[in-house]
């Protein structure tokens, strides 16, 4: 019995560890240069609606690709575009694709920039088996602003299912 209770934990513990995360500690562990940055929500967002029904990773570094891309977004709404200072500031998005019912989400959860790159982490959200969902298709969406940088953006990918209690 007993062990048998050591085989089950120490299976939890390396399942635990194989598990996907957003998480930006371990990056900043072992680049020395690397620091969080302040990701700046921006008005209407994350959204369920968006008019993107493909899953794209999408990063706006000017004045000039941010109207099409908020167009876009909105699916031709026209929303105001907040303001993004793009000699200080860069867009990064996310988007899920087309779901067909409500409960999924994404999010831009945080960024680090390093001198190799800047490292952006998204969590994607999926309902359970047991949670209630409307029955209509979504397309989220999510699209923060962060320092701007020339280095090369890398997302990195969590996805989440929650679960709804019964």
């Amino acid at each position: 019995m007993k062990g048998k209770l050591c085989s089950m934990i120490a299976g939890f513990v390396l399942l635990a560890g194989c598990a996907e995360t957003t998480s930006a500690d371990p990056l900043l562990d072992r680049a020395p240069d690397a620091q969080r940055v302040e990701v700046r929500r921006l008005e209407f967002l994350p959204v369920s609606f968006s008019g993107i029904g493909t899953v794209e990773r999408v990063v706006i570094r000017s004045e000039t690709e941010w109207p099409a891309f908020w167009t876009r977004l909105w699916g031709g709404d026209r929303r105001p575009r907040p303001a993004v200072d793009f000699d200080r500031e860069m867009v990064v998005a996310a988007t899920m694709g087309g779901r067909p019912t409500g409960g999924f989400w994404i999010q831009v959860d945080s960024a680090v920039v390093s001198s190799a790159a800047v490292d952006v982490f998204v969590t994607e959200q999926s309902p359970g088996r047991s949670c209630g969902t409307t029955q209509a298709f979504v397309y989220p969406a999510d699209a923060v602003a962060i320092p701007a940088s020339s280095q090369p953006v890398r997302f990195h990918e969590a996805k989440v299912t929650r679960e709804c209690s019964p």
